[in-house]
C-alpha cells in the first residue's frame, strides 16, 4: 500500500492517498503503537495529505503534535524531524498565520544548513520558503534580501533553468515589484514551468492557474481573469475536490470577475 500512496501523492492526488493513508496509519497504530518510528513516519504522511487535500488548519495541528514526538524518537537534526518541522511551518503559513510560518522557518534554516550541508535541497526549499512567508508577513524588504542570497546559490548548485531554481526566480522577481502587470506577467511564466515538472493537471500547477487569473484581473482585465477561471474551477473541483480551500477560493473570485466584467457592485 505505501507504494500506492506515494505514487498517489507525486501525481497530485491527495484526497485517495489520504483515505489509504488513513487505513495504514490506523493499521500500523495498532499493531505497532502510536510512537513506533514506522508509525510516526506514516502519521507524518497522512497529515501532509491532509493538508494538501485542502484542510489547512487540522494539517498544521497533526504535525505540531507530531514534531516533538519525532524529535525525541528520531533525534533533532534526522531529515524526518526536520522535514516534519518544515511541514509545520509551511501548514501553519498555508492556515493563515504569515508571521508564525516565518518565525518557525527562521529557526529552521539554520538546522537545516547544519545537518544537511548550505546546498542541500531541503535547506534550500527551507530558505526559499522563509523568503516567501517573510514577505507575506509584511517584511518586503527583508523577502528581497533572502532572495536575493539564494538565487544565486541555487543558480550555481542546480543550474539557472532548473524547474525549482526557476520557480524561485519567479517568487524573487514578484517579490521585486507589486505591480499586478507585472506579477501576471510572472505568472505567465511559472504556469508553463509548472506544467513541464508536475503536470496540467498537478495541485501545484492548478494552483498557479488561480494566481495567474487573480492576477490577470488585477491588472485590469476582467473578462480575461473570468476566462481563465471558467475551465479552471471544474479542473479544480474534480483534482482537489469541491471543498478544498483553493477550490473554493476559485470559485469565489470567478464570481467577482465575472461581476466586475458584467460591471455590478
Amino acid at each position: 500500500m505505501g507504494a500506492v500512496i506515494d505514487y498517489l501523492k507525486a501525481s497530485g492526488d491527495y484526497r485517495t492517498a489520504k483515505t489509504l493513508q488513513q487505513h495504514r496509519t490506523t493499521a500500523l497504530r495498532t499493531t505497532l503503537g502510536p510512537e513506533h518510528p514506522g508509525t510516526l513516519i506514516d502519521r507524518a504522511s497522512l497529515a501532509y495529505c491532509t493538508g494538501e487535500s485542502g484542510d489547512l488548519g487540522e494539517a498544521r495541528d497533526l504535525f505540531a503534535e507530531l514534531v516533538p514526538l519525532i524529535e525525541r524518537v528520531f533525534g533533532p537534526q534526522h531529515p524526518n524531524t526536520l522535514i516534519a518541522r518544515s511541514n509545520l511551518a509551511y501548514f501553519t503559513g498555508r492556515a493563515g498565520d504569515a508571521a508564525r510560518a516565518r518565525d518557525l522557518f527562521t529557526k529552521l534554516v539554520p538546522l537545516m544548513e547544519r545537518a544537511s550541508g548550505p546546498q542541500h535541497p531541503l535547506t534550500f526549499i527551507a530558505r526559499s520558503n522563509l523568503a516567501m512567508w517573510t514577505g507575506d508577513a509584511g517584511d518586503l524588504a527583508g523577502a528581497r534580501d533572502l532572495f536575493a542570497e539564494l538565487v544565486p546559490l541555487m543558480d550555481q548548485t542546480w543550474g539557472p533553468e532548473h524547474p525549482l531554481t526557476l520557480i524561485v526566480r519567479l517568487a524573487q522577481r514578484a517579490e521585486e515589484t507589486g505591480d499586478a502587470a507585472v506579477a501576471r506577467d510572472l505568472y505567465t511564466e511559472l504556469v508553463p514551468v509548472r506544467e513541464r515538472l508536475y503536470g496540467p493537471e498537478h495541485p501545484l500547477t492548478l494552483i498557479a492557474r488561480s494566481d495567474l487569473a487573480q492576477w490577470t484581473g488585477k491588472a485590469g482585465q476582467a473578462a480575461a481573469a473570468r476566462d481563465l477561471y471558467a475551465p479552471l474551477l471544474p479542473l479544480m473541483e474534480r483534482v482537489l475536490g469541491p471543498e478544498h480551500s483553493d477550490t473554493l477560493t476559485a470559485g469565489s473570485n470567478l464570481a467577482y470577475w465575472t461581476e466586475r466584467w458584467e460591471g455590478r457592485p
